[in-house]
């Protein structure tokens, strides 16, 4: 394969920085493979440890339901996706490759704020986001002074910080699941409106009446919707896609087992089931939290613990349908996002590491 002769012609601290990028984990929700379908429809990592392209699959998996059901979006209690949400295959290998598709660079963002990722140099571009990576481990080891020094920066911020909602988690132990649940549907709520052209790209974040222009500093204005999620060199990319992207990254980060808890039976106040717990990253162990984020943990999730109405596919698909057809954001698809995506009731805990902590024994060893 193509992705074979590649490798035997690299030197070996690539493939090592490789499987290094493609395994390390932190607050970032299912896998991403930015290798994955990249340019030639190929499996370039396919010798090297490859992670799994889960994000990938089921963003494709939530297009093609979408698609079987043209521009209709029910908010009722039957599954869209019945035969899509069963198994999440991996995508075969065909098409232009995702770093041509703008919902999946966007699904990207959330791990890769800077754009790292969307380089033709596919090999510099995953070795700029592992230093980076890498660099905001270190800061979150380190004093406070170095952590605030850091907050410029968003890949630490969405990572380690005060920004680990765009992965359905609280910043910290101890938050009240309530703030966290508000601070994700205020992320989906801006991404939605990007999505559907209400916010244009050229418009002043902190010109919006969004409060996601509360996380952003004031002094830069160069701060646009656009420039938020694309460098230059994304000029060709639809910013209302890298934005819908990002808002299906979210929703899907919700589902992993090491982001929330979800119990899928009803109560009174949510009857298609609730999360009772969002997780903080900071006290959970790697290994634990990264066995949670594969395709393995997906599908067994898929056949044995989520619903037909409440997985990451279903989900997913309908927020894309809700876009497709500028549906209304407070008559139909916050009552969507507060009732059934994140509904929450009186058994909501604060937040911390769960079963994945550092003083438990899940997963094997760090």
């Amino acid at each position: 394969m193509i992705g074979s002769v590649i490798l035997k012609r690299r030197p070996a601290h690539f493939v090592v920085a490789l499987s290094a990028v493609l395994t390390s984990v932190s607050a970032a929700g299912y896998k991403i493979n930015p290798f994955k379908d990249r340019n030639t429809g190929g499996e370039l990592t396919q010798r090297a440890g490859s992670a799994d392209a889960v994000h990938e699959d089921i963003t494709y998996a939530a297009i093609a339901c979408a698609d079987d059901h043209g521009g209709v979006a029910p908010i009722g209690p039957t599954p869209l996706c019945l035969h899509r949400s069963s198994h999440v295959a991996e995508r075969p290998a065909g098409g232009p490759g995702n770093i041509g598709n703008a919902i999946i660079v966007g699904v990207w963002w959330n791990d890769d704020p800077h754009g790292f990722l969307y380089r033709n140099d596919v090999w510099n571009g995953v070795l700029s986001w592992l230093a980076a990576k890498s660099t905001a481990s270190r800061v979150r080891k380190q004093g406070p002074q170095h952590r605030e020094r850091a907050t410029g920066r968003l890949l630490y911020r969405s990572h380690f910080h005060d920004l680990q909602f765009l992965h359905a988690m609280a910043a910290k132990d101890g938050e009240e699941a309530s703030r966290t649940r508000q601070q994700i549907i205020d992320w989906i709520a801006f991404t939605y409106r990007v999505s559907t052209g209400e916010h244009g790209e050229g418009a002043s974040l902190h010109g919006l009446g969004s409060p996601v222009r509360e996380l952003f500093t004031p002094a830069d204005p160069r701060l646009t919707v656009s420039y938020l999620f694309k460098r230059s060199r994304m000029r060709e990319l639809a910013t209302r896609e890298l934005a819908l992207g990002s808002l299906l990254h979210v929703v899907q980060d919700s589902f992993a087992a090491s982001h929330a808890v979800r119990k899928f039976e009803a109560s009174d106040a949510c009857p298609s089931g609730r999360i009772t717990q969002f997780y903080a990253y900071q006290g959970q162990r790697e290994k634990a939290h990264g066995a949670q984020d594969t395709r393995k943990a997906l599908n067994e999730s898929l056949a044995s613990r989520f619903t037909d109405l409440q997985n990451p596919v279903e989900a997913s698909a309908r927020m894309i349908l809700f876009v497709r057809r500028k549906a209304d954001w407070n008559q139909e698809v916050l009552p969507y996002v507060r009732e059934t995506l994140l509904c929450l009731d009186g058994a909501a805990e604060i937040s911390g590491s769960g079963k994945f902590g550092r003083a438990q024994r899940w997963g094997g060893e760090d």
